[in-house]
C-alpha cells in the first residue's frame, strides 16, 4: 500500500484491526498552501490525494513533521490522537533563487546606466566616432 518503509515503522504500535474514529477538515486549499483540521481518537495517517513531491512542508500544530509517500503516489502525515491543524506548505528554492539573480541583474543595470550617464556629463562628446576633438 506505501513505498514508504518509515510509515510503517511510524505505524507498526498501532493496532490495524482496531476502528479508529476521527475527521478533517479542509480549511484553506491553494497552490502553494493547504490547511487542514483534524481530529482522531488514536494515531492515524492523514492522506492528503494531491500528488507527493519533495518540495511540500508540513507542519502538525505549528511543528514541522515528515511527510510520507502514501501510495506510491500522495502525500500523508502520521497525526498522533486529538485535535490538530495541518498546514501543507509549497517551497520552491528555485523560485528564490531565481528572485535574487533577477534582483541582482537589474541592479546591475541601473549602474550600468548609472555611471554612463554620469560619464556622459563629465566627458560630453567621449566615445562617440563623430565627434571633432
Amino acid at each position: 500500500m506505501t513505498e514508504d518503509p518509515e510509515l510503517f515503522a511510524a505505524m507498526k504500535d498501532q493496532d490495524s484491526t482496531k476502528h479508529i474514529a476521527g475527521q478533517a477538515t479542509m480549511r484553506q486549499y491553494s497552490p502553494h498552501k493547504v490547511t487542514i483540521s483534524a481530529q482522531t481518537d488514536a494515531r492515524a495517517v492523514l492522506v492528503l490525494n494531491d500528488m507527493f513531491y519533495p518540495n511540500w512542508k508540513a507542519t502538525i500544530d505549528g511543528n514541522f513533521t515528515k511527510i510520507f509517500r502514501v501510495n506510491c503516489l500522495f502525500r500523508g502525515v502520521v497525526l498522533p490522537p486529538g485535535n490538530h491543524t495541518v498546514e501543507f506548505s509549497y517551497y520552491n528554492p528555485w523560485f528564490h533563487r531565481g528572485i535574487v539573480v533577477s534582483a541582482l541583474s537589474w541592479g546591475a543595470v541601473v549602474l550600468f546606466l548609472g555611471f554612463a550617464s554620469i560619464r556622459e556629463k563629465r566627458h560630453p562628446d567621449s566615445g562617440r566616432p563623430w565627434s571633432s576633438t
